[in-house]
This record gives structure tokens, C-alpha cells and sequence, in this order.
């Protein structure tokens, strides 16, 4: 069966299932918070991306990274208000920042941080050791006091990444896009640790004895509105994959009723965000191409 054929009925299986078109589609919250400002082509800009430059492989046991991660995130005084050890998942306090707290941070010269959350998984169970690193960074330009919120900053996840690097004193190893080449990458760092469900090809949820992954709702980012946009609604279907550690990855846009293509890219943001029960193959965890509807309701 050709993959387009199986995408065409994994669409068909998830409209049957969900009654809502697609999988995970939930309608944004309508909460206060600052307008997201595109600032591409000054660091902030990382379409293409997502997920990538803020995921790493490591040697070590899943165990010992995050057991690492905690004890770092206590010396550098980083409060979490949601987290769930046995998942992996943490999201910080906002936290104010500054020279003594974040040493050496970049920041493009036309914005000016003012506070950051962040949003680290550390899948448990699976290895080796996968971390991933998003964050939300409330901001304002230098000429202006109207706040603003980024998704996905970029030098706050370099930064974390590099404090907890010089800890664990291992280099993190980029993780793969396809299914193939992420099995190769954790075989040849672990021997051994994709034994019986290693994967060659991108599977399709929903399909034969391939399950759904299921959100993580608890742990769900919504999504902001784009500058001068808070007057519109729009919906924004996106094909994605649900990696075997419950990550997602590579979003393509596959339909948008919106002219607007700040939309596209705050929902890519959006979805990186988020975390799943990944799908299985009998008792192997699996990655499933999935489906998404982000909705902006005015």
C-alpha cells in the first residue's frame, strides 16, 4: 500500500474517530496574554526547525539525565509549576531574567527579555536519553513598551543545553528525522536499546495494529495570536509526526482557511510544544504520522 493511500486512510480513520475532523483539534482558550510579534530573520525565526535544534541524544541512562536536569534546574533556582517525574515532562515558573541568573545569554539587539518559561521533556523508559528543551519569552522592543510573547526564542534552549551539557560533560547528538536514521543514531550510541522494535519507516496511526498516540492534555500549550490578528478566527490543519518518545515533529501545513501565514507559523509552534502517549506496535512504541487542528477563536 502506497503512503499516500495509508495517509488517506489514517484521515479517514481519525474523522470516524474523533467526530471532529482530526485528531487532538481543541479551540483556543481565550486567555490574556501578549500578541506574538514575527521577528524572522533576528534569531527568533526558526520554521523548519521546530523540534530539532532543541532536541538531543545522550549516552547516558533516561534516569541519570533527569535526575541530572532536577538538580541542576535547583542550583540555578528554576521553580517548576507543572511537572510529572514519571513522564519526563516539566514546565517552569515564569522566571525573571538577568545576568546572574542567565551568564552569558544573547538576545537579538532589537527586543529586550523580560521573562522566560520553559517547557523540558525528558522521556523516561526509552533509551538512550532524549531531552527536549521549548520556551515561551515575554519580550518587548527596545523602541516600544508594547510587550510581546515569543515561541521557541533560541538562545534560552541553547543556553539550558549548553548548562546542562558541561554537567552531564557530554556533547547532546541532534536527533534524526526519519524513523531509520533515529534508530541508527540510538544503536549505535546504546547497542542494543531499539532491540525488537526498531523502525525502518514512517508508520500510520490508526492503521493495522498501529494505535493512536494520545495528548498529553495536562501539559497542552495553546496557541497566541498573531500581531493585529486578535479580531480574526482561524483554523490551521497540520500532518505531523508523533515520534516514538511521545515528541512531535516535522509539522507541514496542510490547510488554512486564514490569508494570514503568521497563523501557519504560530500553529508549527504551537504543536512543538506538545506531548503525547506515543502510538505502539504490539508493545513497541512507535512513529505515526498524526493529525492536528489548531483553532484561534476570537
Amino acid at each position: 500500500m502506497s503512503l499516500q493511500l495509508r495517509l488517506f486512510i489514517s484521515l479517514l480513520v481519525v474523522v470516524m474517530t474523533t467526530g471532529m475532523g482530526f485528531a487532538g483539534d481543541r479551540r483556543a482558550k481565550k486567555i490574556k496574554t501578549p500578541e506574538l510579534i514575527d521577528l524572522s530573520g533576528i534569531e527568533v525565526s526558526i520554521e523548519g526547525t521546530l523540534t530539532y535544534e532543541r532536541a538531543r541524544a545522550y549516552s547516558l541512562p533516561s534516569k541519570k539525565v533527569l535526575d541530572v536536569f532536577e538538580a541542576l534546574a535547583g542550583e540555578r533556582k528554576i521553580a517548576f509549576s507543572q511537572h510529572d517525574r514519571d513522564r519526563g515532562i516539566f514546565v517552569s515558573k515564569w522566571i525573571p531574567i538577568g545576568e546572574k541568573r542567565f551568564p552569558g545569554l544573547d538576545s537579538p539587539d532589537e527586543i529586550i527579555p523580560i521573562r522566560v518559561r520553559y517547557h523540558v521533556f525528558i522521556p523516561q523508559g526509552i533509551e538512550p536519553a532524549r531531552v527536549y528543551i521549548n520556551s515561551e519569552l515575554e519580550a518587548r522592543r527596545r523602541n516600544g513598551q508594547k510587550k510581546m510573547l515569543l515561541y521557541n526564542a533560541g538562545g534560552l534552549e541553547h543556553w539550558l543545553f549548553t548548562e546542562l551539557e558541561k554537567v552531564l560533560a557530554e556533547s547532546g547528538r541532534a536527533l534524526p528525522r526519519d524513523p531509520a536514521s533515529r534508530t541508527e543514531l540510538f544503536e549505535t550510541m546504546v547497542p542494543g536499546s531499539t532491540s525488537g522494535c526498531s523502525q525502518t519507516e514512517l508508520l500510520v496511526a490508526g492503521i493495522g495494529n498501529v494505535s493512536n498516540p494520545v495528548l498529553i492534555e495536562e501539559f497542552k500549550v495553546y496557541p497566541i495570536f498573531p500581531a493585529g490578528a486578535r479580531d480574526r478566527s482561524a483554523r490551521v490543519a497540520l500532518q505531523s509526526i508523533v515520534y516514538e518518545d511521545g515528541s512531535v515533529g516535522d509539522p507541514v501545513v496542510i490547510q488554512s482557511n486564514e490569508a494570514n501565514p503568521d497563523f501557519d507559523t504560530t500553529s508549527k509552534h504551537t504543536t512543538s510544544f506538545w506531548r503525547y502517549e506515543p502510538a505502539r506496535r504490539g508493545d513497541c512504541p512507535v512513529a505515526t504520522s498524526w493529525f492536528v487542528i489548531v483553532e484561534y477563536m476570537r
